[in-house]
């Protein structure tokens, strides 16, 4: 993560600092972790103005162990099934997305990947002559600038590739809800079958 402090000229140490894995940012796209695959399905919620927003909203609701995930289930929002609209953790409190953008973020904003790192190298402090703080000297934070910022992707394996291309969702939970969507309509047949 590149964390950047407004105002410090670039020559000085920490106006931009890179830390690798910090506490509170939990991995929910399953880019090394499971992601919300493994999360369990606590069921579906209705609040009536969750936090700042004015409006009702139905959640499916997931969690595992104390941070939870509550998924929009009304299928005119642009994130349906691909972002959350709500995040709660025990340690980070809160937060509720209202205002996904699905897209690359520099066609709306051109600058948005280089705006505040610095143009000079550091003049002092541990590293100096970089343009970023290496605080744990880990490969990915050794060499951050305006022209090496953001870092190249890796390439996509061919099951990532195939999924991608089917369209399926940010989070691989999707793939859990469906087949318990399955598993529920099989398990209705049944039971109406005994009713008869």
């Amino acid at each position: 993560m590149v964390s950047l402090i407004q105002g410090l000229p670039s020559c000085i140490p920490c106006g931009c600092t890179c830390i690798p894995d910090p506490v509170g940012v939990p991995d929910i796209s399953a880019s090394s972790a499971t992601g919300m695959a493994n999360m369990d399905y606590m069921g579906r919620i209705k609040l009536p103005k969750p936090e700042y927003l004015d409006v009702s909203i139905e959640f499916d609701h997931f969690a595992n162990w104390f941070f939870h995930i509550f998924m929009d289930t009304n299928k005119s929002m642009p994130h349906y099934g691909k972002a959350p609209s709500r995040l709660a953790s025990a340690y980070a409190g809160t937060a509720v997305y209202n205002n996904w953008i699905m897209g690359d973020p520099k066609i709306k904003d051109p600058e948005v990947w280089h705006r505040g790192i610095p143009t000079s190298p550091m003049k002092v402090g541990p590293d100096a002559g970089k343009f970023c703080l290496d605080a744990k000297k880990v490969d990915f934070c050794a060499n951050i600038s305006q022209s090496t910022f953001p870092p190249q992707g890796e390439l996509a394996s061919a099951a990532r590739a195939s999924e991608a291309a089917a369209g399926l969702p940010f989070f691989p939970g999707k793939h859990s809800l469906d087949e318990l969507v399955q598993h529920l309509k099989v398990a209705s047949a049944q039971i109406a079958q005994l009713m008869i």
